[in-house]
């Protein structure tokens, strides 16, 4: 699955899911594209039917 804004995208997100978990796979890669340079977090959260399966996030080192 790939992630696309205006500011970013993440390439490569594989997840992988088991009755009670999702894991995320290595692999994925982060390219900032033509907008805003200056991003401070990254937020991915997910659901499924309205089950919070998913929250991940990435601040700036």
């Amino acid at each position: 699955m790939d992630i696309s804004t205006d500011n970013f995208q993440i390439n490569n997100i594989n997840f992988v899911a088991t009755s009670n978990h999702v894991y995320l796979a290595g692999g994925y890669f982060l390219k900032l594209t033509e907008g805003n340079k200056s991003i401070n977090n990254i937020i991915i959260d997910g659901s499924v039917s309205g089950k919070r399966l998913l929250d991940i996030g990435i601040v700036e080192p």
